[in-house]
């Protein structure tokens, strides 16, 4: 069972990544390998651990080699095997709940609504001890964003959907040079590899689920990402990204004003747009806003609300009827 970042190690290595894994998926306490793999073990141990959502239980680990023929592995492990292995089980029963609920007739719609799923399921939290695991996220609904991604991972693997855990920095505020760290996702769609922060979709207040962070490329996410290197997914493409599938992107003001004039004679007083040039002024936004209902005449009073994140240029617009 060879996933991502198992097929990135050479050849000779993958053996013991296998062998390795399948000793701690069931709890074992030596894990026998191979001499000649000792110096590689930490990589193998990365690999494995960002594969393996499912290894929740894994605290450490301590290897060993006599120098000639024998080497081993001993697992530390956060719980009794009786207690992994249950609360392991209820974490399975969660992501099969999950991934019943999950819809589409191709790649991307799947994708979409897994993470519409997960995003709408769990919060964001730092208060906890399993926040950082895919325990917290599936049987809590609190997780910070490695648990997050964790069970965006653990749900793509069991859908059979491509997909790897990224770690590196990020700022979630765009006036911020702060950058922490943090964790998102890469998933394939029809050979295109693609960037899925689940975590900085997640809504707030009474916001709907964002769809800001939705497929988009390396160059698109380096505005607020910064991704551990080496690159071993690199993400060339905008085109499965939820604004631009959608048609949903402007590049003018004119086009804006368009797109205003056509969703409030439908009656459609919720928008959301992706502009490509340029972050957008807030009081211009609103302005033109008020000015599109003013001469459409829909309501005689009303109040324009907005949603602004510069850092991806996306911008919600939503009316209200005042009297």
């Amino acid at each position: 069972m060879i996933r991502f970042y198992g097929s990135r190690l050479p050849l000779s290595q993958q053996k013991v990544y296998e062998t390795l894994a399948n000793g701690m998926i069931k709890l074992e306490e030596k894990i026998d390998f191979p001499p000649s793999a000792y110096k590689a073990i930490g990589n193998i141990i990365d690999a494995i651990t960002l594969d393996f959502p499912e290894l929740f239980y894994l605290n450490s680990f301590e290897y060993f080699t006599d120098g000639a023929t024998k080497a081993w592995l001993e697992p530390k492990y956060t719980y009794p095997k009786m207690q992994a292995l249950q609360v392991r089980s209820r974490v399975s029963a969660a992501v099969r709940t999950i991934c019943a609920k999950v819809t589409g007739n191709d790649t991307r719609s799947r994708l979409l609504c897994l993470h519409d799923l997960i995003a709408a399921k769990v919060t964001y939290t730092k208060s906890g001890q399993d926040v950082h695991s895919v325990v917290g996220a599936a049987l809590q609904n609190k997780a910070v964003c490695e648990g997050i991604a964790k069970l965006f991972l653990y749900c793509c693997n069991s859908l059979g959907l491509e997909c790897c855990l990224v770690t590196g920095k990020a700022r979630g505020d765009a006036e911020s040079d702060r950058l922490e760290p943090h964790a998102w996702n890469k998933v394939k769609i029809d050979g295109d590899w693609v960037n899925v922060d689940v975590t900085f979709d997640l809504p707030q207040g009474d916001e709907k689920v964002g769809r800001s962070y939705l497929f988009l490329s390396d160059k698109a996410f380096s505005r607020n990402h910064g991704e551990k290197l080496p690159v071993l997914a690199p993400c060339r493409t905008d085109r499965w990204g939820y604004y631009e599938y959608e048609r949903l992107t402007v590049a003018s003001f004119a086009e804006v004003q368009k797109l205003l004039t056509e969703s409030f004679r439908q009656k459609k007083y919720e928008v959301a747009f992706k502009s490509t040039f340029g972050a957008l002024d807030e009081n211009s936004l609103l302005n033109l806003a008020n000015d599109v209902l003013q001469r459409l005449r829909i309501f005689s009073a009303w109040s324009v609300g907005l949603r602004p994140n510069h850092a991806v240029q996306v911008y919600g617009i939503q009316v209200k009827n005042t009297r």
